[in-house]
């Protein structure tokens, strides 16, 4: 089927001209103006992408994106502006609004057809990455979510049936368990939110800013901080041990969380409690390597080639929340700093998880 593309230009010479242009490469142009019924134009013709001139009487090219973006139905539809404007100041502010490019009057028909190629395979490529990640959750989610709930309905009938022949003591156990049960509960649908939300956002630069911060801080109180935190919801603090060089970088300290509380409840999972699970980062001349390893069931060379989300190893072995879901988050984050997860690990002999920033 023909893309579908939507145009929103004053000046009827270049709409006929870019219309053309679209047309006569297999492009279905619909044009439209910038009125009060934009936004039911636009849900209806359900666009593949939408083009708009920024100057426009009535209604500006800012505004109409700002009105497409605030709907749920056309927030993902590719977005490119046109303008004759060439300050740099006015194409930075264009691209912080989140649109996908940005291209100058007079510009060349290869031009505009290479961006609205590149914009649709991005589009499609986030698509594809949804509909895997909807039939992921559909197959796997009910059985993710069955174990907590299981053990949240099992506590709370027991209190309710049989108050009142319950001690304090058994009140209070039973509380305790209904609030792990609920804390795991949460941990699993905040990393379903997470990863969808970064596969949905994964060509918006704006959305990557988040993880690069425009100040250096020193990221070894966020790897300190967040390891503790993370030790502590396993009560593994007595197995942690941390070692860390001084080190200044761009990266978040929303990076760092990410990065290090996904790989640690790893680590904490799949290794026994009283074994040491080790925080290191060392200066490197390229960077800082953060390395993190533990003595635990440790993965085989085909399941560290197989890492991607969703993928649980031995699900009938180990009765952990697995999911493989937090190391394909971890891998997304990474990409967006420009790094990489290495995985060194054997079956029974532990594994060694790292990355440089």
């Amino acid at each position: 089927m023909k893309a579908k593309i939507i145009l929103f230009e004053d000046d009827i010479n270049i709409r006929e001209s870019i219309s053309e242009i679209l047309t006569s490469n297999e492009y279905d142009v619909i044009t439209l103006e910038p009125d009060a019924n934009l936004c039911a134009n636009v849900i209806s013709n359900k666009p593949d992408l939408i083009i708009s001139d920024i100057m426009m009487p009535g209604k500006s090219g800012i505004e109409v994106f700002n009105e497409i973006k605030n709907i749920e139905e056309t927030q993902h539809i590719p977005f490119i502006f046109l303008t004759a404007k060439s300050e740099y100041s006015d194409i930075r502010f264009g691209m912080g609004l989140g649109a996908d490019d940005y291209l100058l009057k007079p510009f060349k028909a290869k031009d505009l057809l290479r961006s609205i190629e590149i914009r649709l395979a991005n589009a499609r490529i986030v698509k594809e990455r949804m509909h895997s990640f909807s039939s992921s959750v559909a197959l796997h989610m009910p059985h993710e979510l069955r174990t907590p709930l299981i053990a949240l309905l099992g506590y709370s009938d027991m209190i309710i049936e049989d108050y009142d022949n319950l001690s304090d003591n058994d009140i209070l156990e039973y509380t305790k368990n209904i609030k792990k049960s609920s804390q795991r509960l949460h941990k699993i649908i905040e990393k379903f939110i997470l990863y969808s939300e970064i596969l949905s956002n994964e060509f918006n630069d704006k959305y990557n800013e988040r993880f690069i911060s425009k100040r250096q801080s020193d990221i070894n109180t966020f790897i300190k901080l967040n390891s503790l935190s993370t030790a502590a919801s396993f009560n593994r603090q007595i197995d942690l041990e941390i070692t860390l060089d001084e080190y200044e970088c761009n990266t978040t300290e929303e990076s760092i969380n990410i990065l290090i509380s996904q790989l640690l409840e790893n680590a904490f999972k799949f290794s026994e409690p009283g074994s040491k699970v080790i925080v290191t980062g060392k200066k490197q001349d390229s960077g800082y390597l953060v390395s993190i390893i533990d003595n635990g069931t440790g993965m085989t060379t085909e399941e560290i080639a197989n890492v991607f989300a969703f993928q649980q190893f031995d699900r009938n072995t180990f009765s952990q929340n697995g999911n493989g879901l937090g190391l394909a988050i971890v891998k997304k984050v990474l990409s967006f700093i420009n790094s990489k997860l290495e995985i060194v690990s054997r079956p029974g002999e532990g594994t060694t998880v790292r990355f440089e920033i």
